[in-house]
């Protein structure tokens, strides 16, 4: 039987602790904010969770609030501030989500269609949501350190599991131990890694109407219960270190429906309380694990709890794609405030990564190909300058319409040309670089240059009969090199039937210059009666290739 860690579960959302702040932008959103309440006199004070963070891992509650509390919504305190404690984020999450078993689940909750939880995940994960947790990448920090970059992330698929047991009272540690089974049995994917090793996949589980969830003696949607909540499972055998969140039903009459959030419709409080886990998990991966305030945590207040808790009741929107969904927002140290966004800044992206050009005879240009800068920013991206570099920039050149910036969701293009002057394999760096902290995006070039086009005249020599044991008179190749640089002749041999019945003599090796010519003089010197045949191989070095005689005679 596999056995499980103490579990530290981030219960984010107590009922009555959702994110209901009123937006003055989003009038015309289905799911936007309700309204204040009458008489409502401003933003609440805020109220810190009454359960510190215990040395046996003991839930981190937040606890119920009044509708009241979501439409007038607390400012954080003005001491709050995550550290980091030396645990592992989450770099490119992968969400997994988990219908548990059949029932009534809201609509938005089982379709993969726009507008749903699928979506949802898919949309936020790769939006500027996510783009702005990088400001809590733990590389180079000091030890402990997991030392991972926060990136974008993907829904990855929708499982309906049968669970082993169908109690309308689930427990979180019958949770866990049904997704493990459900991995092991290959009902739901194993959880992948990023490229050293640390688990990217959270598996989100939603649950039918009418059931209620339990841990450590508190219950979903009811008084001093709470809304959601993410922990950890323990790496065991060849089965890796997993993350979970779990969702309670929030449809009418269930009590979530009123304590978790002061969106218009329920599938606002949805993706609210989502992105409230999904956000917390991605920056405190490990808490499940956690005994006392030190690793496996990662980002943590010890007063305030994690990201999401800081920021709790406050809601935003964000639109991806075309579609509006209600957030949580998050805390930022660098900018001091709950937020949905970080601050606008430039970002791009260029394509292709790299330029392989065909064989081009040096002394030319070939066509030119391009590259595309995008930019991916909500801002004008300034270009300083596109610059070459690496071992032989000087054989390619580039124009291009990108400076000095490129618009705001526009593109430009660089065409980059490759015109060698020297014979060999040739390579460079195209160096796109932007300023307003954008860096700089490399492409690399490569191309060969090799001689230019050269040819032989005649094709063929026929020698009439010729008595055997007597030579002919030389006939003449011309080798003319038509290029703009020297033309290296690496050899000239003969092959064929009877090579041996013809002799040549040259000034061709070792190269030709180039715009001029060299002669081959071929003689024909039967040894024995009868038709002769071969072929005179003109091999040219640099990728040149090799150009053919055909040779003929009978002797007599």
């Amino acid at each position: 039987m596999r056995t499980f860690s103490n579990l530290a579960l981030v219960l984010a959302l107590v009922t009555g602790t959702t994110y209901g702040q009123a937006l003055s932008s989003t009038s015309a959103d289905p799911q936007a904010v309700t309204p204040d309440a009458p008489g409502a006199a401003g933003p609440l004070e805020f109220i810190p969770n009454p359960h510190a963070f215990g040395p046996v891992g003991r839930p981190h509650v937040m606890p119920m609030r009044t509708p009241e509390y979501f439409r007038n919504a607390p400012l954080p305190p003005a001491a709050a501030h995550l550290d980091y404690y030396g645990g592992r984020v989450v770099s490119n999450m992968q969400v997994v989500q988990v219908l548990w078993g059949t029932g009534s689940f809201l609509p938005e909750v089982t379709s993969t269609s726009t507008p749903s939880m699928a979506s949802f995940y898919q949309s936020v994960l790769n939006s500027s949501y996510v783009d702005w947790l990088t400001e809590y990448d733990t590389t180079g920090l000091p030890a402990p350190t997991s030392n991972q970059i926060i990136g974008r992330g993907s829904f990855d698929v929708q499982v309906m599991i049968n669970p082993s047991s169908h109690s309308t009272t689930v427990d979180d540690s019958v949770i866990q131990s049904e997704i493990t089974a459900q991995i092991n049995a290959g009902n739901l994917p194993a959880p992948t890694t990023d490229g050293v090793g640390n688990s990217n996949t959270y598996y989100a589980v939603f649950f039918p109407h009418g059931t209620t969830i339990t841990s450590g003696g508190m219950s979903s949607c009811m008084a001093g219960g709470f809304c959601a909540y993410h922990g950890t499972v323990a790496a065991a055998g060849s089965l890796h270190e997993y993350f979970y969140g779990v969702h309670p039903d929030m449809q009418s009459g269930s009590g979530c429906d009123t304590g978790c959030g002061a969106a218009a419709a329920p599938f606002g409080n949805y993706t609210s309380v989502a992105s409230h886990e999904m956000t917390e998990t991605i920056t405190d991966a490990e808490v499940g694990l956690a005994t006392i305030i030190a690793p496996p945590l990662a980002w943590y207040d010890p007063n305030n709890g994690e990201i999401g808790d800081i920021c709790n009741a406050q809601q935003g929107s964000l639109t991806v794609g075309g579609e509006i969904y209600v957030v949580q927002k998050e805390w930022s140290n660098a900018q001091g405030h709950c937020v949905v966004t970080g601050p606008a800044s430039p970002s791009f992206t260029v394509a292709p990564g790299s330029l392989p050009f065909v064989n081009q005879a040096a002394g030319t240009k070939s066509a030119a190909q391009p590259v595309t800068v995008t930019n991916t920013g909500g801002v004008t991206l300034p270009i300083t300058s596109i610059t070459r570099s690496g071992a032989t920039p000087a054989q390619f050149t580039q124009t291009n319409n990108c400076l000095p910036s490129v618009a705001a969701g526009s593109f430009c293009t660089i065409n980059v040309v490759f015109a060698p002057t020297v014979l060999g394999a040739k390579s460079a760096t195209l160096n796109v670089n932007a300023g307003g902290g954008a860096g700089t995006k490399a492409v690399t070039l490569t191309g060969t240059a090799i001689p230019g086009p050269y040819k032989t005249s005649p094709t063929s020599l026929l020698f009439n009969s010729v008595a055997h044991g007597t030579t002919s008179t030389a006939q003449p190749v011309t080798v003319t090199n038509n290029g703009s640089v020297a033309l290296p002749i690496t050899s000239i041999t003969r092959s064929g039937a009877t090579p041996a019945q013809f002799t040549q003599t040259n000034n061709c090796l070792p190269s030709v210059a180039a715009g001029s010519f060299c002669t081959i003089n071929v003689v024909f010197a039967p040894a024995t009666t009868g038709a002769k045949t071969a072929t005179l191989n003109v091999n040219a070095g640099a990728g040149a290739g090799t150009q053919t005689v055909a040779l003929s005679g009978t002797g007599t």
